[in-house]
């Protein structure tokens, strides 16, 4: 019964390393991308020139990844979960 608890535990350290890799790189866009949005000549927004947000904290749980993000511009925080 220990080597199965190993073997599951391995399993769960790998996870969780894949996942810290994969949000390392990872960048979502802003909960509030309108506001960060820059602005061409005519004063409209230019759609993709808003702030990305970095992913801070995670957890792996239950087979679902539940993310802490912050906005790089506004500081702006919220919590996703990706099944």
């Amino acid at each position: 019964m220990s080597g199965a608890r190993t073997a599951a535990r391995r399993a769960i350290r790998s996870a969780r390393d894949v996942a810290a890799e994969i949000l390392d790189r990872k960048r979502v866009p802003c909960i509030c991308p309108a506001q960060h949005d820059e602005l061409d000549a005519k004063g409209k927004p230019i759609r993709g020139t808003g702030a990305v947000a970095r992913t801070t904290a995670f957890s792996y749980v239950r087979g679902r990844l539940h993310e802490r993000a912050a906005c790089e511009r506004c500081g702006r925080c919220w919590s996703r979960i990706n099944a």
